[in-house]
């Protein structure tokens, strides 16, 4: 596995992580909202990460450019919802509305990831040697 691979799994479960601590502790707490703002910051992280090497080198490759489109676009799809959700707690709307939609981008999040560490990561380490 490669070392990039290695640094997002771990990402991936410091982000569930840290959703599902913020879920069960409540948005509406200060702890809550302390994880979230630490959680935008790992997401937005891992996301800059993805975009700057591993899209770039699946993209490369014709066996591995239609996988590294497909999962590049569908995180357009789901930026928005987490961001909304950040913009929420951060200027202090934590009502139901707000808990849902955590739950939304939590178990978006989740399906993501499965799909990362089951298509996605291998893909990369086919061709990234």
């Amino acid at each position: 596995m490669s070392a990039l691979i290695d640094t997002l799994l771990k990402q991936h479960i410091e982000i569930m992580d840290i959703l599902d601590k913020a879920q069960k502790t409540g948005i509406t707490t200060q702890d809550g909202k302390d994880l979230l703002v630490r959680g935008k910051g790992l997401i937005v992280s891992h996301l800059q990460k993805e975009d700057a090497e591993l899209y770039p080198k699946l993209l490369e490759f014709e066996e591995t450019k239609d996988i590294g489109n497909k999962f590049s676009d569908d995180m357009k799809g789901l930026v928005p919802l987490a961001l909304k959700l950040f913009q929420k707690v951060e200027s202090g709307d934590t009502g139901i509305e707000t808990a849902k939609l955590l739950g939304k981008v939590a178990a978006n999040l989740k399906m993501r990831i499965q799909k990362e560490e089951s298509a996605l990561y291998p893909a990369y380490n086919k061709v990234a040697g």
